[in-house]
């Protein structure tokens, strides 16, 4: 069975485990005014590195996405069909987050007058609506938006170079394949520098610097496949890789690499059967939402209970609130998913782009 035909379940349990990466940087970052000296330093850097959740779920989303277009046709309609899909999927709890991020920042306002708090303006908020904050330079609601932008660029260029591909006769797809390829494993190349270097991009908040991991996640579907050649993606990951660690230390590089690595041996065989278990399956499945509020609610519960406790710095009290942060974060989460992301999900598949579902 090919990968275009299946629902690969390892790739749920992969957003479950970035989700919690990304929380736990966050909470990890949150708690710093407590005395963690007594937490073993390799804790300690593996929370530090949770930010990289951020680029597995990039690698995924170039992965999922041409995933679930793969068997669409040729049709004027397909640019309004991908976006209203993609809109239906992910707007409404963005907007949802969006809402709950400033009715915690007006209570917060109102019961810790004292609180540096500034209510974002009308022009702030249609913007965030919009996915334009950063492109506008505009203050973020919530720090973890900022991935939403670059997620929803990456569809609008998705859609647009997928459907010049399938309105091509066979002749110019092979011409622009290899096109499309060559331009690729220069923004391998590019995109880091641009991400990591010192070199300022003119235009704020583009997919840009982010762009070789769509680009990987694209060309890792093609790869599975078997219509892509292995010295192919092999040399994407390099055009990468030389840059990245020029600037940065090697963990940088290596997460394309590993869920590439996750990829191709979940399509091969059961070696990655633990990433289907139910923890890991009800994981993924509220990745989205925990990743929205997790940054709000989370926060929040955390402030609370460090501003509760005073200067009781005793471990077993850190590790509690830290835990009860997790655990308040996910719950929420369940909650939202169930009010907002599932209704979503359910209602964009009515607008379908091709004959297999969007795993998004």
């Amino acid at each position: 069975m090919s990968v275009s035909s299946k629902r690969l379940h390892e790739l749920d349990g992969l957003r479950g485990i970035a989700a919690m990466w990304v929380v736990f940087y966050h909470f990890w970052g949150a708690i710093q005014e407590r005395d963690v000296d007594w937490v073993p330093e390799w804790i300690g850097n593996l929370f530090k590195a949770g930010f990289l959740g951020v680029d597995i779920f990039f690698v995924l989303s170039g992965f999922v996405i041409m995933h679930s277009v793969s068997n669409a046709g040729a049709s004027i309609g397909f640019i309004p069909r991908f976006m209203l899909r993609r809109s239906v999927r992910i707007d409404p709890p963005y907007w949802g987050a969006i809402a709950l991020a400033i009715i915690l920042m007006f209570l917060k306002d109102q019961f810790f007058p004292a609180s540096d708090v500034t209510i974002p303006s009308i022009s702030t908020v249609i913007a965030h609506l919009f996915y334009l904050q950063d492109i506008l330079e505009l203050k973020a609601i919530s720090s973890v938006f900022w991935t939403l932008c670059i997620e929803f660029q990456f569809y609008l260029i998705f859609c647009f170079t997928f459907f010049l591909y399938i309105n091509l006769d066979d002749f110019k797809k092979r011409i622009f394949v290899r096109f499309c390829l060559v331009i690729s494993i220069i923004f391998c190349f590019v995109s880091p520098v641009l991400r990591f270097s010192s070199l300022d991009f003119p235009v704020p908040g583009t997919i840009f610097p982010f762009a070789y991991e769509f680009i990987i996640g694209v060309m890792a579907y093609f790869w599975i496949q078997g219509t892509l050649s292995g010295r192919i993606i092999f040399g994407a990951l390099l055009a990468s890789v030389i840059p990245t660690i020029y600037y940065m230390p090697l963990y940088y590089a290596l997460t394309p690499v590993l869920v590439l690595g996750i990829l191709f041996l979940s399509s091969k065989g059961d070696a990655l059967s633990w990433m289907r278990s139910k923890i890991m399956l009800f994981l993924g499945r509220i990745s989205y939402s925990l990743y929205l509020i997790h940054a709000s609610v989370g926060w929040v519960s955390l402030s609370l209970m460090m501003h509760f406790s005073g200067q009781k710095n005793n471990e077993f009290l850190t590790v509690f609130i830290f835990i009860a942060g997790v655990v308040f974060s996910i719950a929420f989460a369940t909650i939202f998913n169930f009010l907002l992301e599932t209704p979503s999900k359910n209602f964009s598949k009515k607008f379908r782009v091709g004959k297999v579902a969007s795993q998004c």
